[in-house]
């Protein structure tokens, strides 16, 4: 650029439309352009997310409504529509979930508008990857200018700024790709400036208006392009006028100048802020703060907790009637409830606002007490202050001098890349965006991106379990420890992002079972490679699962995670040796063994002899239990994978099981472990009719039975009490008294009957559905079609539990088309 940004004869609009039009990538440093990638990878993720939730589907509604020529892709997939038909739907999937980035001196999101506007009209156009980075870069650095220049302004007035801001920075990026002229671009600009808004009372309602913001901008950023390029004029004072932005929507009269002070020298898109969690940025800093004091109040009683406040924050995020938010979308503006999910749950993740009617988590919002500090500057870059008053009179306490995710973290590159890759569900194809992404200044167009979009995004959450966000359920085992489980994700690349969204780490992970197809058996070396290089030097029992396919016939193979903070105590039994697995671990009172296979030392054993095997696995779990000085008495669940050809001599099993496995319960009466048989056509090895999971535990045992009599004759119990977690047998549609399967055909039926029959034993152990903190759902085949449509049914029963879902060969029981087994903690 040759003449210097800052003139003081041209308009705010004027400035910014040379610069926007001058710009070249090169002018842009590299670290810039790396920030700008990050956000436009971090935006891409939370529109991922919101897909899987539905959380944006009026937008996307009514943008196919609109339809128009080709142009450019909603992110949903289905048909291409006109560019701000596509801007429309995907700036409200951005933004959806308030999980989308934060510019904290501006308070707006800055990505939401941009990506969807620079997306929109880059497919439009055929431009560049170069050329597309170029507009973002556009686009952020003028969103952030603008609403910094007037700190909170905006939002005093009751306007939310990423909505009054986010029309000028999609029409600036717009215009840059439509090839304007300065001229044209500083009217595109003034015509934008006819279409700001974005009232905030939502607030006090919980609406959906605010998801809409930044899709409207974005849409209307894209509109005030064209319409510029076809002739349409706007005020070059828009900004700084008697009535342009900041005369009318501002609290406050704003020079100008500052919006363009330093302009491409000073870069404001360095400092945005990724969101760790998806609830409002006010919000971050006591969160951070609460994850610091959680550990110091675990299992003691609080009375009250006390958390300081901006008062710019205050005034959005507690008051009044905020610790019962009326609805999911409200609840992310309620800091008593984010708070109290923070303390009880150790995480805020996308699935904290699913269930409002958590007991646990409104006594405590409702113990939450604000304090207004002004600690100077701008309300989301305050630092996080947050105390307890326990019971016994003491007081702890926690802060942060501010919250994570911003410019400053050094892990903030991993925080992005993790998040992202969970937002997408994981696996090979949202890899492959993150790679597209990162080289996107080398790509020729869009097209590369958009493919890789369309081969990630994943099916709505009612849709396919294996790839939502995890929700971590965890079980307190101990004054400040909790076992928590994550349902399976696809490879140990999903797994790992879940757990890392989850707030744990690798050296946190208790137990690992994989879920295998033949063709990941069949390059079992990879995944076995795959697994070491997740794990590193942490030991951890691994048991290999042999399913038929999974519910996403694309994967090969999927990975569930059951971690303790802190980490378990790892005992070595024997070396691992292949399918011969020898360590365990003891995590609070629960024992997880590895997988037990018919293998030795040197080798199968028994050799086509059903039986002789499955006595072999239970003498090898109570070997491996003498190594942690148990008994097999101690065994609380055991899930036999056999083969199909076994399921006449199955039911011969129970000679063994009592033979080895018995115990004594607190009652003096004789325990089983649960137990659960699933048939699989393809052994782990040539020659393995059977392999066992199994898991034990130090606690006391109990037994737990609703009345039916016939499980009195049988070498195994519908549940089993062990210290604070209640271990379950596998369900299925079997009527109780007589052991007959009923609803032949019918998957809905029977995954209604049962989960009835599920919350019974729960309800008889003195629980309830929502307790439930894991689950293992074994479809056959003939049971996958419908097998989507069990969502809602079994929200109603267990809330939004984990849930890993398989599919496998057959069920013992040939009627059955679902089989589960739950876990659930003890109150």
């Amino acid at each position: 650029m040759t003449e210097p940004i800052g003139r003081t004869d041209m308009t705010v609009a004027e400035e910014l439309a040379r610069w926007a039009t001058d710009l070249r990538l090169d002018d842009v440093p590299a670290p810039v352009r790396a920030t700008a990638l990050r956000h436009l990878l971090d935006g891409l993720g939370t529109a991922a997310a919101a897909v899987r939730y539905r959380a944006a589907e009026p937008a996307l509604a009514v943008a196919a409504d609109l339809g128009g020529p080709p142009e450019a892709s909603v992110l949903l997939g289905g048909p291409r529509v006109g560019a701000p038909a596509a801007a429309l739907a995907n700036g409200t999937l951005v933004h959806a979930l308030d999980f989308d980035d934060t510019h904290a001196a501006g308070l707006v999101h800055a990505t939401a508008p941009v990506l969807p506007a620079v997306l929109a009209v880059g497919e439009e156009t055929g431009a560049s990857g170069a050329e597309v980075l170029t507009a973002a870069v556009v686009g952020l650095e003028t969103i952030c200018r603008l609403g910094a220049a007037a700190p909170h302004g905006f939002h005093t007035r009751g306007l939310h700024a990423t909505s009054v801001c986010g029309v000028f920075a999609a029409a600036l990026a717009a215009a840059r790709l439509y090839g304007l002229a300065p001229d044209q671009v500083v009217n595109a600009l003034g015509v934008a400036g006819g279409q700001t808004g974005g009232l905030m009372e939502f607030i006090n309602t919980g609406a959906s208006t605010k998801q809409l913001h930044p899709g409207l901008a974005a849409h209307g950023g894209v509109l005030a392009a064209r319409l510029a390029a076809r002739g349409a004029t706007g005020p070059a004072s828009v900004f700084e006028g008697e009535y342009g932005l900041y005369g009318v929507l501002a609290d406050r009269r704003i020079d100008g100048r500052a919006v363009v002070a330093g302009l491409g020298e000073r870069w404001e898109l360095t400092r945005i802020t990724v969101k760790p969690y998806p609830a409002c940025q006010l919000s971050h800093a006591p969160l951070d703060a609460a994850a610091a004091l959680r550990p110091r109040i675990a299992g003691r009683a609080v009375n009250e907790v006390v958390v300081q406040i901006h008062p710019d924050a205050a005034q959005f995020v507690c008051g009044p009637g905020k610790e019962r938010p009326a609805s999911p979308y409200a609840a992310k503006f309620s800091l008593p409830w984010c708070l109290a999910a923070m303390l009880i749950d150790g995480a805020v993740t996308v699935a904290t606002f699913d269930d409002l009617e958590r007991a646990d988590l409104a006594s405590l919002a409702a113990r939450v007490r604000h304090e207004i500090v002004d600690f100077g500057g701008a309300a989301a870059d305050q630092p996080g202050r947050v105390s307890a008053l326990l019971a016994d009179g003491s007081r702890v306490a926690a802060d942060v001098p501010r919250s994570g995710g911003g410019p400053e973290d050094p892990g903030l590159d991993d925080l992005v890349r993790a998040k992202a890759l969970a937002n997408f569900g994981g696996g090979p194809a949202a890899g492959r965006v993150a790679v597209i992404v990162a080289d996107l200044a080398a790509q020729p167009s869009l097209v590369p991106l958009t493919t890789a979009l369309r081969e990630a995004l994943p099916a709505p959450a009612d849709g396919l379990p294996l790839t939502t966000t995890p929700r971590p359920r965890a079980i307190r085992t101990g004054e400040d420890r909790m076992t928590v489980y994550l349902p399976a994700a696809p490879g140990y690349t999903g797994a790992g992002a879940g757990l890392r969204t989850a707030g744990l780490e690798v050296a946190d992970v208790v137990h690992i079972v994989e879920y295998v197809t033949a063709a990941a058996l069949a390059d079992y070396d990879e995944v076995a490679a795959a697994r070491e290089r997740f794990l590193g030097s942490h030991a951890v029992p691994v048991a290999t699962v042999p399913v038929a396919v999974l519910l996403d016939p694309a994967e090969p193979y999927a990975v569930e995670l059951t971690a303790y903070p802190g980490g378990g105590e790892p005992v070595e039994v024997h070396p691992d040796t292949g399918f011969h697995r020898g360590t365990l671990t003891i995590a609070g009172d629960v024992v997880y063994l590895p997988g037990i296979a018919p293998f030795g030392a040197d080798g199968l054993v028994h050799p086509g002899d059903f039986r002789a095997q499955y006595r072999y696995c239970l003498d090898r779990a109570a070997d491996l239990l003498k190594g942690a000085g148990l008994s097999p008495g101690a065994l609380v669940r055991t899930i036999d994978y056999t083969t199909t050809a076994t399921r006449a001599e199955y039911p011969r099993c129970g000679r063994p099981r009592r033979e080895v496995l018995g115990g004594t319960g607190t009652d003096g009466a004789p325990v089983f472990p649960g137990a659960a048989g699933i048939l699989v056509d393809q052994p782990l090895l040539p020659g393995a009719l059977v392999s066992l999971q199994a898991t034990a535990s130090r606690a006391p045992l109990r037994t737990v039975n609703p009345g039916w009599r016939r499980y009195e004759t049988l070498t195994y119990k519908p549940g089993l009490a062990a210290g604070e977690t209640f271990f379950m047998s596998g369900f299925g549609a079997l009527e109780p008294a007589t052991q007959k399967a009923i609803f032949t055909g019918d998957l809905l039926a029977q995954a209604e009957f049962t989960y009835a029959g599920i919350t019974a034993v729960l309800r008889e152990a003195g629980i309830g559905g929502r307790d439930v903190t894991h689950l293992i759902e074994y479809v056959t085949p003939e049971g996958v079609a419908g097998y989507p449509e069990l969502a809602g049914l079994r929200e109603q029963y267990f809330g939004h539990a984990p849930v890993s879902a398989v599919v496998c060969s057959a069920l013992l029981r040939p009627e059955f088309l679902i089989e589960v087994v739950p876990v659930a903690a003890l109150r």
